[in-house]
C-alpha cells in the first residue's frame, strides 16, 4: 500500500526549511585525523512544532536557557540522525538551531524530537 497522496498532502503544510549538519570523520591516507561539522542536507521542507510552551529556566546575567518540547516533521526519505544539528528557518525568517533526537518514521512522514541548541 502506498501513501503518496497522504505524504504530498502533509508536505504542503511544511512551511519551514532546514539544513542538516552532521559530525563526520576526517581521514587522511586512511587514518582518522579528527572530525568536522558537515552540511548533509539543505533547504529541506519541514515543519517545526512546539508541543509545550517555552519557559525560561535559569534567569542569569549570561545567556538564558530556554526549554520546550519540540518536534520536527519531514519526509520519511530524509535521513536525520540523533545528534544532528538542524538549522530551521521559520516562515517569518527567524532561525532556530535544534539538536535532533531519535526520529520516528511513518509511511507518510517522520517525527524528530528536538531540543534547542543555544540559549537566548
Amino acid at each position: 500500500m502506498t501513501f503518496q497522496k497522504e505524504m504530498k498532502a502533509l508536505e504542503r503544510t511544511y512551511y519551514h526549511r532546514m539544513n542538516i549538519e552532521r559530525v563526520v570523520k576526517v581521514t587522511n591516507d586512511g587514518l582518522t585525523k579528527g572530525s568536522k561539522l558537515q552540511v548533509v542536507g539543505q533547504n529541506i521542507p519541514c515543519a517545526l512544532s512546539f508541543s509545550k510552551l517555552s519557559r525560561n529556566t535559569a534567569q542569569s546575567t549570561g545567556p538564558n536557557m530556554i526549554e520546550y518540547a519540540a518536534v520536527l516533521f519531514c519526509n520519511p526519505a530524509i535521513t536525520v540522525l540523533p545528534g544532528d544539528t538542524l538549522r530551521v528557518t521559520l516562515e517569518n525568517g527567524q532561525v532556530r538551531f535544534m539538536q535532533a533526537g531519535e526520529s520516528i518514521p511513518y509511511p507518510t512522514h517522520q517525527q524528530v524530537p528536538c531540543s534547542r541548541k543555544e540559549g537566548a
